[in-house]
């Protein structure tokens, strides 16, 4: 149960599926707010363009969070 061999190696595999920083949403996370900035300083956004702003994030990081998901799972 507690201590056998099975249970032993998922303690492993779950110990180094977080081992590797995420960099992908992180950078596409800034990315999106840096457009989000950049679009209300420099064009004048308001509550419309902000509002599609969040759906595009909202889509991209469902993708990369599944992406890097499938990545750390035991073959």
């Amino acid at each position: 149960m507690a201590n056998d061999d099975t249970e032993a190696e998922k303690r492993t595999s779950y110990q180094h599926a977080t081992d590797e920083v995420p960099w992908p949403p992180i950078l596409a996370t800034f990315g999106f707010f840096a457009l989000l900035v950049y679009g209300v300083l420099a064009k004048g956004w308001f509550t419309m363009e902000i509002g599609s702003q969040f759906i595009r994030p909202g889509h991209s990081m469902d993708r990369l969070g599944t992406q890097e998901a499938d990545r750390h799972l035991p073959a």
